[in-house]
């Protein structure tokens, strides 16, 4: 499977932490973009669908909720697959479309490969 034409939106407000996100992704060949806060991200996610929206919970102006609830929301996000990354366990009950997963800081960089790989039904890394 050609990987490159598959596209990720990173959405965090750290620019190390979206930085270390990209370092961890781009072995995979995935096409990567970036928002650096809630509101850029729903700017990008209403014209723009990527296969797979890398999400902080914790952002500046629109938070996280919001981000995931505009996702869900939009017809034409409907096959965009959502990975939240977070430290707060306080959303481990937040309901997830089947296929979108959670995962918790610390994350290792095989952790958030393996999740990305799943969520986007990549076969394994050889």
């Amino acid at each position: 499977m050609d990987t490159t034409a598959l596209r990720v939106l990173i959405v965090d407000d750290d620019a190390a932490t979206r930085f270390v996100y990209q370092q961890v992704l781009e072995v995979l060949g995935l096409s990567l973009y970036e928002a650096a806060s809630g509101d850029e991200a729903i700017r990008v996610l209403s014209h723009d669908a990527p296969d797979l929206v890398v999400l902080d919970m914790l952002l500046p102006g629109v938070p996280g909720t919001e981000v995931l609830s505009h996702i869900y929301r939009a017809p034409h996000l409907a096959r965009t697959r959502v990975l939240i990354i977070t430290a707060h366990h306080s959303w481990a009950n937040l309901p997830l479309r089947a296929g979108d997963r959670i995962l918790y800081k610390p994350v290792s960089p095989r952790s958030m490969r393996q999740a990305a790989q799943d969520v986007l039904q990549l076969p394994p890394a050889l």
